[in-house]
């Protein structure tokens, strides 16, 4: 920016420094042909009126403001001294305005194109470790989950539940990994903003996790929603709540989507189970996507446990 800024100032000084001794040759060469206009006017006309800044008169020295530039007759002519610099500092004002404003154009354009190339730079970082942190998530799952199996087989559980238990479990995780996946093959697509609705992103979810909320009591409030978002973006908000509630609630979950002429909200409860909490990782994972798109997350934790996402349309 300073070397664009530095290289512009300067040529601009050279073109200015050329245009203002041209301007000066030629306000010369106009004005020795204005004098000579005057005089063949004078010869035909010695009561003619000249301009204010040229006089026509016998004395040689009428005035210190103006300086002698031809003769005519017996008569001299003069012209004001400081009619040069007037036009020429008229010219240069005049240069100086018009180039400021294109060079002010031209570094506001400058410094737009920057922050927007940093900011784009920014997002695909973020969104990177996004990603990362998303696979570190699901990983960290697996392995929490794989780990109680064992500890499961340990203790001498029937075989045969514990084979289903594992099963199970695996199910959960594959379907978790295909949206990470998902996302990852996606990085290199444009992801366009389009109008959904999250009444079918929430029950097309839920139906990931039928098998783990089959002992589970599950509340679906659900109504026609839409808001304009990136689909990839939608569903692991979505994804990543459900999951969330699903892993910690003990018998129920509730689901509620409303909206306003202004706002999105999607609000989940679910009461809460003996286990221990897990790294909030997910819910991070949230709150990065939702700030993406204009949104915020809430929670709050008492006898039960809401999370609530408010989206601005």
């Amino acid at each position: 920016m300073l070397i664009f800024i530095t290289i512009l100032v300067i040529g601009i000084s050279l073109i200015n420094t050329i245009s203002i001794i041209y301007f000066k040759f030629n306000l010369e060469s106009s004005i020795l042909k204005e004098i000579n206009c005057y005089k063949k006017i004078f010869e035909y006309d010695p009561y003619f009126t000249p301009p204010p800044y040229i006089l026509i008169n016998k004395i040689t020295a009428i005035n210190k403001d103006y300086e002698v530039v031809g003769k005519v007759k017996d008569y001299f002519i003069f012209l004001k001294k400081d009619y040069k610099k007037q036009k020429l500092k008229s010219f240069a004002s005049t240069l100086f305005i018009w180039e400021a404003i294109i060079v002010i154009s031209l570094i506001f354009v400058m410094y737009a194109t920057i922050i927007n190339f940093i900011k784009k730079e920014e997002e695909n970082i973020n969104f990177l470790e996004f990603l990362i942190l998303s696979i570190t998530h699901k990983i960290g799952n697996f392995l929490a989950i794989q780990k109680l199996n064992i500890e499961i087989l340990k203790l001498k559980y029937p075989e045969e539940k514990a084979v289903n238990r594992i099963e199970e479990n695996y199910r959960f995780i594959e379907k978790d990994f295909k949206i990470t996946l998902e996302s990852i093959q996606n990085l290199k697509k444009t992801q366009k903003k389009k109008l959904i609705n999250f009444k079918d992103i929430v029950e097309q979810t839920v139906k990931n996790f039928e098998d783990v909320l089959k002992n589970k009591k599950l509340n679906l409030r659900l109504k026609d929603c839409y808001l304009k978002i990136s689909e990839i973006d939608a569903e692991n908000i979505v994804f990543n709540l459900i999951e969330n509630s699903v892993k910690y609630s003990q018998k129920s979950i509730t689901i509620k989507i409303c909206c306003t002429s202004k706002y999105f909200y999607l609000i989940i409860k679910n009461d809460i189970s003996e286990q221990k909490e897990g790294t909030g990782i997910g819910l991070e994972i949230v709150r990065y996507l939702l700030e993406k798109n204009n949104g915020k997350l809430y929670t709050k934790a008492k006898k039960n446990y809401i999370t609530v996402v408010k989206i601005k349309k």
